[in-house]
């Protein structure tokens, strides 16, 4: 009897052992799966380690053209960023040469300066800038709400999309969120809109795909 028992024992061991490599094998790849999901939402895409220069030029290549001016409808562009760029004229295109103000009083050219920021990895301004646009439009009951998220997403210290303002700036916001009113944000988005205006801007009105759509 004891026999048997010691034989039985010994022909479930192998299944014991299958079972312990399989439970083994589903935690670990758990475990693989958490990480990689923890990584891309603490860090934006131009951080991510194993993007690298050719396959940002790849999805480049692979993208139709951002701009189209009435001198140029139907000519391609093989390093083109926007999918669903409006059809926008050289003449309005010269008035926002002139003016970011006239550029981020169109929503074609909002459209496609966002487009161009996604293209160099730092879009987080002009989407904070959309956000603080909708939230001042919004009605009394849901400006704590929408305030709460806002900070969440461009404000907190560990946010991906995280804006640079200076110290005064955010302390002001802080302390405004106590009891959040249609000026809230206004300080900082006029802040982070004088930014977009001596910086990113520039390098927009002077890209390549700016430059040959007004030729």
């Amino acid at each position: 009897m004891a026999t048997t028992s010691t034989e039985s024992k010994a022909a479930l061991a192998p299944c014991k052992d299958q079972k312990k490599q399989k439970l083994a094998k589903e935690n670990g790849e758990r475990r693989a799966n958490h990480w990689q999901a923890l990584l891309l939402s603490r860090f934006p895409r131009s951080d991510m380690p194993s993007e690298t220069k050719d396959d940002r030029a790849k999805e480049k290549r692979k993208a139709p053209p951002l701009f189209t001016s009435q001198r140029r409808l139907g000519a391609a562009s093989q390093d083109s960023l926007s999918l669903d760029a409006p059809k926008v004229s050289a003449k309005i295109m010269q008035e926002w040469e002139k003016s970011f103000e006239s550029l981020m009083a169109s929503p074609e050219g909002v459209m496609l300066f966002e487009e161009f920021l996604k293209s160099e990895f730092s879009e987080e301004n002009i989407l904070f800038w959309k956000a603080c646009e909708r939230y001042s439009k919004l009605p009394r009951e849901k400006l704590q709400e929408e305030a709460d998220q806002i900070y969440q997403e461009f404000l907190c210290e560990h946010s991906p999309k995280l804006v640079n303002l200076d110290h005064q700036t955010m302390t002001s916001v802080v302390a405004s969120m106590k009891d959040a009113n249609q000026n809230t944000f206004k300080k900082a988005q006029n802040s982070i809109f004088m930014l977009m205006a001596s910086d990113s801007y520039k390098r927009f009105i002077n890209s390549d795909k700016f430059q040959s759509a007004l030729r």
